[in-house]
């Protein structure tokens, strides 16, 4: 097929047929040409004018933005001083945008604030939202800071000067819980107190060891060791579901 333009007019050689293009315009964004050909055809339209063409014609119309922002949730809880990241998904007409420039903007920057990454630290308890924008599009993602969970590690200590770790036979020991950062008693709490088995000594029960068990407040405990039986258990403390134990030997007066 050959092609050849001179002053305008177009003429094509198609399976040796001569056509020659008679107009060329252009209308609303649209090319309208118009063919001449001193040749009909059997299945041209002598009333309308109009040749026949055994392939339709396509016309492809330009497609506009349509930009997206997809979140994996709405709503999210942060733990006060933690961190939570989001992760927004851009699309363009249901195409995915790979690393699309987010602008992020929290209502109230005093119980989170969120960097130019999506990366959102809770500061205090409350609530707010943060908008992700892209483009003419934006999302919401709301805020929930929550109070931070404290977790209160607790030790058993000798209620004295010197944490002895022992019980002379015959003699007693106050013990008491403190909380592991404070040293402090936690006298919000109520411990209970058992003895139990230590390997170090097998055959030697906890009861053959200590005589008596007296509970002093709800954080202490003393105990009266035997006159005799040397030998090692373990004290152990209860709250809230949480065991502390602390190991404790019977020994002679004079033993280390």
């Amino acid at each position: 097929m050959n092609i050849e333009e001179r002053k305008g007019i177009v003429i094509q050689i198609i399976d040796s047929e001569t056509i020659k293009v008679s107009v060329i315009n252009e209308e609303q964004g649209v090319i309208i040409i118009k063919l001449q050909s001193d040749v009909s055809g059997e299945n041209d339209n002598f009333t309308t004018g109009l040749a026949y063409n055994s392939v339709t014609p396509v016309i492809t119309t330009p497609v506009g933005d349509n930009f997206t922002i997809e979140l994996p949730t709405s709503n999210t809880d942060i733990e006060q001083n933690k961190t939570f990241q989001i992760t927004p998904i851009c699309k363009n007409n249901s195409t995915v945008i790979t690393s699309p420039i987010l602008t992020y903007v929290v209502s109230d920057a005093t119980i989170c604030s969120v960097d130019s990454l999506g990366l959102v630290t809770a500061i205090k308890v409350g609530s707010t939202a943060i908008t992700v924008k892209y483009e003419n599009v934006e999302a919401i993602l709301n805020v929930n800071v929550t109070e931070a969970i404290t977790i209160v590690g607790y030790e058993i200590w000798a209620n004295a000067t010197t944490n002895y770790d022992y019980i002379n036979l015959s003699s007693l020991r106050t013990w008491k819980v403190v909380e592991s950062a404070t040293l402090l008693e936690p006298l919000d709490k109520t411990f209970t107190f058992r003895l139990s088995q230590s390997d170090l000594n097998p055959s030697i029960t906890p009861q053959q060891l200590i005589t008596l068990l007296d509970n002093q407040t709800t954080t202490k405990i003393r105990l009266t060791a035997n006159a005799s039986i040397k030998g090692s258990f373990y004290l152990i403390a209860s709250v809230d579901g949480v065991d502390v134990s602390r190991l404790v030997r019977i020994k002679g007066l004079t033993d280390l």
